[in-house]
Order: C-alpha cells, then structure tokens, then sequence
C-alpha cells in the first residue's frame, strides 16, 4: 500500500486519473508504477497487492466498494 502513497505524493496517480477522465487507457507501465510493481513481478506479488488494494478499499470506503462489485464486475 506504500506504492500507492508513494505514486500519490510524486504525481504518478493524478497523472493517471486524468488520463483516464480524458478517455485515455492507463497502459501497463503506468499501472506498475501505482501499485509498485517492477516489470518482472511475480503472480504472488501481483495478488499480494491486489488483496491489499481490495482490503483497503473495503476498510476505508465500503460503499464505493460494493458499488464497484455490482458496476465493474
């Protein structure tokens, strides 16, 4: 959860949500960066973040959770 902190405070994060608001695609790369994931991560690291990033979000903000379950299955 570090990286997303880290890409929050340098801009990377912003970055790609403005991209996405302007109808661009977050390639790969972009997406690596905001999760902390080096080129040749591997399935246990991609999972070990995804379950976190899953977690916080069903800590922190529990009703845009299960709204993202039902619209962006």
């Amino acid at each position: 959860m570090f990286a997303i902190a880290d890409a929050s405070k340098n801009g990377v994060a912003r970055e790609a949500v403005n991209n996405i608001r302007r109808g661009k695609v977050m390639t790969e790369q972009e997406a690596r960066q905001v999760l902390g994931l080096s080129e040749h991560a591997s399935w246990e690291e991609v999972l070990q973040v995804d379950f976190s990033l899953t977690r916080f979000l069903f800590v922190t903000y529990p009703s845009l959770f299960l709204y993202s379950l039902f619209y962006f299955p």
